[in-house]
């Protein structure tokens, strides 16, 4: 059941991948294989015992188009935000310049595509000094899979001291449909809030349809000493939808982080959550939300590691 997500990863790796950096070729090459090594968790294993994952593993999805043309119109971006601040928005993983905003952000701030970020200097390196360091995708098969396929997403780099007086939303929006099949995007985030700054960061995944479609999604959130951030992560996609998600953050000394994460949507929706709390008198607020009906399974896994002394 992973043998064709190898076949397709080859045709990516050779097509626009190919002019990725060196470094992030090979971390790619190794998610792969460990994907294939991996294959999908099964409910005999004990973290996945109460989800079954077999509707996907049992399902030909085909990797989505970054940037999916046609383009969802402003005004059903504008539908999915929750507020009237800066925003991003992706659409099947890949980033929409002409239907962002970032007016209002302060100066000093990058709030944009991760692979732009990746070609430009200084972001460039930031980017690379953390990502794929927090989603351990050598033990989860997801991770790995996202890791491979990982192309674009959203990079929001918040500098030390600096406080942004509205949310930053990253609107995530999967489209369904197509004369290929079902679809998977595999949609990536690093939050980066450095020391003593100031940020409120909502992402939400929604869909454009209520097809059968699969996102898998990863995102990295390092939050800085003496850093405070919220972070909201809303899902609200189609009820024909699969949704699994990886949450991973690390916080230095006396940080906060106010983690909440909101399921709506999806017939089938997992989010394992991971923080790591990697200093003394970081603090740590983790909510989680689903609302369901009918035959929607959600299950949220959460692990705490209080790497550090004194944590709450």
């Amino acid at each position: 059941m992973t043998e064709h997500y190898v076949r397709d990863f080859q045709t990516f790796a050779s097509n626009g991948a190919a002019g990725a950096p060196a470094w992030l070729r090979e971390i790619r090459e190794g998610a792969i294989a460990r994907f294939a090594e991996l294959g999908f968790p099964t409910m005999k294993q004990e973290e996945w015992r109460f989800t079954s994952v077999a509707p996907i593993a049992e399902t030909r999805f085909t990797l989505a188009p970054a940037a999916h043309s046609p383009l969802p119109a402003p005004a059903e971006v504008e539908r999915l935000q929750l507020g009237a601040g800066p925003r991003l928005v992706f659409v099947d993983g890949g980033y929409v310049r002409g239907l962002s905003s970032l007016a209002g952000l302060p100066n000093g701030v990058y709030a944009g595509s991760l692979a732009a970020a990746l070609q430009a200097g200084p972001s460039g390196e930031l980017a690379r000094a953390h990502l794929t360091r927090l989603a351990h995708w050598r033990d989860s098969a997801f991770a790995a899979l996202n890791t491979a396929f990982l192309a674009d997403g959203a990079f929001v780099h918040v500098p030390a001291g600096c406080v942004l007086a509205q949310p930053l939303e990253v609107v995530c929006v999967a489209t369904v449909g197509g004369s290929d099949g079902p679809k998977v995007a595999h949609p990536r985030g690093l939050i980066v809030v450095e020391r003593g700054a100031q940020a409120v960061v909502v992402e939400t995944f929604a869909s454009l349809g209520d097809g059968v479609h699969w996102t898998n999604a990863v995102s990295e959130v390092v939050v800085g000493e003496g850093a405070r951030v919220e972070y909201y992560r809303v899902q609200r996609e189609g009820r024909r939808g699969y949704h699994v998600a990886t949450t991973q953050s690390r916080q230095e000394r006396d940080s906060y982080l106010g983690l909440h994460a909101i399921t709506l949507g999806g017939t089938l929706a997992r989010h394992d959550i991971t923080t790591v709390l990697d200093g003394t008198g970081a603090e740590l607020i983790l909510n989680g939300l689903y609302v369901l009906g009918g035959s929607q399974h959600a299950d949220h896994h959460t692990v705490i590691d209080h790497a550090r002394p004194h944590c709450a």
